[in-house]
């Protein structure tokens, strides 16, 4: 008895249906033959869903990611003479699919996908199976954890060479599921009250925060991939809504390694908690097609956002502060230099309160420009009529090349009484030389 594994996919009309191939002992193998060509065309039919023109075997198995259908044909040949070897009775094949590994492992039975269909619960079986010919089963589950997942096949038959004996041979298939993507937030601000309220249904956020998180999307995967449509986002108690601009437009192509931004513009919710640092304000939602056109759906990690810029809008009656940042130091700065940094911050608050200004942990830990050690910022009592003023300035030496940017939104953290405000402004820049 030989047994082989198809891999099979569900690509878009017009594409062609691809199927991968592990033959005999598991290994990835690109061999065809007359009885594995008609196992994967008879695998396919016009009501299956598939949309495909053709079936064919490539020379490898390929990649799984997270999101994907598993979806494969699993055969059974009599790998006796034709002609000369006596035929098998009573074969059967049976399968079970093993997501994860250890104590965590969750197995699954894996019934043939047509029985469901003609409702016969005949397929994957044989009563006689003459040499040469093959049986096959056709299975599939989509697989939602990047891990290693095993695919147990069972094969059952009676006769041959050791007469009507019962006989069983069992292989395990084993495979990673990968992640196709990844996302990583590349800055997040406050949005101004009047802006917020062209982005946000009514009633327009007044009182409470709103958003605007921007985030890289990149291809992880080692073939070309396609967002399918716009990705979506979803919210979790702590965002009262998120609505995300695609500037990619409907479909885009990325390949290996590359990056699409998306935008995500979300306001505080009901769950929001000023105690904490960050909030996770929700996952991002991508439908994508593989390089076999076949559709998948991904989502992301749960994105966090700095519980700082929740705050009230600039312009919608709490506190915002504005800064410019400047870079003094001697012309052409390299790597050991030291040079200062002029922070200078205006905007309101309530009367007498007192409004601090120091570097943040993301400055602290830079790896280009960075504060000396005991550099605490500045501080500054708010006047009767609520205007803030503050000056300081933060001695930082250059401990690597580059052109660095500083933020006021990322580089700066500022309170006003005991409370986390946003700070808005332009980026500081310097080159430093090696």
């Amino acid at each position: 008895m030989t047994t082989a594994v198809i891999r099979l996919q569900r690509p878009v009309v017009g594409s062609h249906a691809v199927g991968d191939c592990w033959l005999g002992g598991g290994s990835l193998t690109g061999q065809r033959g007359p009885a594995l060509d008609a196992a994967a065309a008879s695998s396919w039919s016009p009501g299956s869903g598939m949309g495909a023109t053709t079936v064919g075997l490539p020379r490898g198995f390929g990649s799984m990611y997270r999101g994907q259908e598993f979806r494969c044909c699993i055969v059974a040949i009599n790998a006796g003479v034709r002609g000369a070897a006596p035929a098998l009775s009573s074969v059967e094949i049976g399968a079970e699919l093993q997501v994860g590994d250890g104590d965590s492992a969750v197995k699954v039975s894996l019934p043939d996908e047509r029985d469901a269909s003609d409702g016969s619960g005949g397929h994957g079986r044989a009563a006689q199976l003459p040499a040469g010919q093959g049986v096959n089963l056709v299975v599939s589950r989509r697989i939602d954890a990047a891990t290693s997942c095993a695919l147990r096949v069972v094969v059952r038959w009676r006769g041959g060479d050791v007469g009507g004996r019962p006989q069983e041979y069992r292989k395990f298939y084993r495979f990673p599921v990968l992640e196709p993507m990844t996302i990583t937030p590349v800055l997040s601000h406050p949005l101004a009250a009047e802006v917020a309220a062209r982005m946000f249904p009514p009633p327009a956020p007044t009182s409470e925060g709103a958003v605007c998180l921007r985030l890289a999307l990149r291809n992880a995967s080692g073939a070309p991939l396609t967002v399918a449509e716009p990705p979506t986002f979803r919210p979790t108690s702590a965002v009262g809504h998120a609505g995300v601009v695609w500037p990619a437009g409907a479909a885009v192509c990325l390949e290996p390694g590359d990056e699409e931004g998306v935008v995500v513009v979300l306001r505080r919710g009901e769950g929001w908690s000023s105690d904490r640092a960050s909030i996770a304000a929700g996952e991002l939602r991508v439908s994508w097609r593989a390089a076999g056109g076949e559709r998948a759906e991904w989502s992301s990690p749960t994105v966090l956002v700095p519980t700082r810029h929740l705050v009230p809008s600039p312009g919608a009656g709490g506190e915002a502060l504005s800064c410019r940042m400047a870079v003094d130091g001697p012309s052409g700065l390299s790597v050991g230099d030291e040079a200062d940094v002029r922070v200078e911050v205006t905007g309101e608050a309530g009367a007498g309160e007192a409004v601090e200004v120091r570097p943040s942990g993301v400055w602290a830990a830079s790896g280009g420009l960075a504060p000396l050690e005991g550099q605490a910022g500045g501080r500054a009592v708010a006047s009767a009529d609520g205007k803030v003023s503050l000056r300081c300035v933060v001695r930082c030496r250059c401990v690597a090349a580059g052109d660095w940017r500083l933020r006021p939104s990322v580089h700066l953290d500022a309170t006003v009484g005991a409370r986390s405000v946003a700070v808005a402004g332009m980026d500081a820049g310097v080159l430093v030389r090696g």
